[in-house]
């Protein structure tokens, strides 16, 4: 019988188990732990994806809407401590407004006065470029009207915080005409259009425009200014060069090459044709016959135009690229150029990459390098709606980054696309809403980084960028 009572005793509950009870406490301490862990450390965003950390959930909106507003020329460029803006103030155009966003798209109030600093060319601003130099600082350069019609180039020079450089034009914006007397006569041409500036390794700077001339043979027109904002007269006549490329130039953009050249990049029509054409520049502004075809490299293909509109050198080599326009079909291209002046066969098929546009709109193409040595394309499609679209390849090849957006290519929607620029792990895009009465300017971020970033790191970045 005792034995008996013995079986049928009552086996204590686990919960009256010290030892199970501090076990259980342990697996639920645990397991709270890791969810307050995931909560703070949400998963990596993947490449493509708005940054919802920057600005209001990924945008920073720019200005107010207003009629006629600014924001379809707004560009932006990279400095060290953070990203410049540059726009043109509504209604008149004549000033630019230049501000820089801190990491997490927080306006630097420490930049220019009170945050901006404000640019004024006297009359008003067509389009505009913003290049920073390697010292951070930043050379402006301006497409002027005049109440004649007359298209004057502006330049300023701002110092890394955005107050004006003294030594250059004594702190004052520099206003030319580029074409005047001797070099050329005004009753030929219908226009002098500055298309880009870069700066030369004794201090100054070069100065590149289409001469637009009624009999449709315009050439480049290269202006040089010395280190204070004057015309260098040891260059050319009286500062002014022009270049022939083998046709009629538009929108030639000047680039230190690979090596530290001069390299001219843009578009030369020949007749029933537009090239695109790439020629390399000695110090005196002549071409290098060294390089290329006898210094100059003209990009074809049959019963298409190449219009270019912009360049970089990513990867050791130039990259241009712009609007393809056939007679069946519109698109855009990119070409790869070595730095001896052949086209890279590896780059698309025999060095040229051609993006069809099924809906036959017009196209237009901005370039920029990623912060991984890849090439970020930027393209506007459309002249209304407007529709934008990002994508990404490899430098060398032109084979799309699938990993970024869908298949590498990124659909940014109704958005007028104005420019790109890499940012530490991330893509900005700068531009406008889609809408013609109140455009909206804005900056988006896309990630760009498939490493984790937590909440904490995202804080510390900021902390430490204020």
């Amino acid at each position: 019988m005792a034995g008996a009572c013995r079986d049928h005793r009552r086996a204590p509950h686990p919960f009256e188990d010290v030892t199970v009870i501090r076990s259980l406490l342990a697996a639920a301490t645990a397991t709270l732990a890791a969810a307050s862990v995931a909560l703070a450390a949400p998963a990596a965003a993947a490449p493509g994806a708005v940054d919802t950390a920057f600005g209001e959930r990924g945008t920073v909106v720019l200005d107010t809407p207003v009629p006629g507003g600014s924001s379809d020329g707004t560009v932006l460029a990279r400095q060290r401590t953070g990203t410049l803006v540059v726009s043109r103030r509504a209604p008149d155009h004549a000033v630019l407004l230049v501000r820089r966003l801190l990491t997490g798209g927080r306006w630097d109030a420490t930049f220019g006065q009170r945050g901006t600093a404000a640019v004024d060319f006297g009359r008003p601003v067509l389009r505009t470029s913003a290049r920073v130099l390697p010292d951070d600082r930043v050379l402006l350069l301006a497409d002027l009207d005049t109440p004649s019609g007359q298209v004057e180039a502006g330049l300023a020079l701002l110092r890394p915080d955005g107050t004006p450089d003294p030594a250059f034009g004594q702190g004052r914006p520099v206003v030319s005409t580029l074409g005047a007397a001797p070099l050329s006569d005004r009753h030929d041409q219908d226009a002098i259009d500055p298309t880009s500036a870069l700066p030369t390794a004794d201090g100054g700077f070069l100065v590149s425009a289409d001469e637009r001339r009624r009999t449709g043979d315009g050439d480049v027109l290269l202006a040089k200014f010395d280190r204070a904002g004057r015309p260098d007269p040891a260059f050319g006549a009286g500062g002014l060069r022009r270049v022939d490329l083998g046709g009629d130039e538009h929108g030639v953009a000047l680039l230190d090459g690979p090596r530290g050249e001069v390299l001219a990049a843009g578009s030369s029509w020949r007749p029933e044709r537009l090239d695109a054409v790439v020629a390399r520049l000695r110090a005196d502004g002549t071409v290098d016959p060294a390089f290329a075809d006898g210094g100059t490299l003209r990009i074809t293909v049959p019963d298409t135009d190449l219009s270019t509109s912009d360049a970089v050198v990513v990867d050791g080599a130039l990259v241009l690229g712009g609007a393809a326009g056939a007679r069946t079909s519109r698109g855009a291209f990119a070409a790869r150029v070595s730095a001896d002046g052949a086209l890279d066969p590896g780059f698309g098929r025999g060095g040229l990459l051609l993006l069809d546009d099924p809906a036959e709109t017009d196209e237009w193409l901005t370039l920029a390098p990623a912060t991984d040595g890849s090439l970020l394309l930027g393209r506007h499609l459309g002249t209304g709606p407007f529709l934008s679209r990002l994508e990404k390849v490899v430098a060398r090849t032109g084979a799309p980054v699938r990993r970024f957006g869908t298949d590498g290519s990124l659909d940014l929607g109704e958005f007028m696309l104005g420019s790109v620029v890499a940012d530490h792990g991330g893509v900005l895009v700068s531009g406008h809403r889609a809408d013609p009465w109140a455009p909206l300017g804005v900056v988006r971020r896309y990630e760009d980084d498939v490493r984790r970033v937590t909440r904490a790191h995202r804080a510390v970045r900021h902390s430490r960028a204020g």
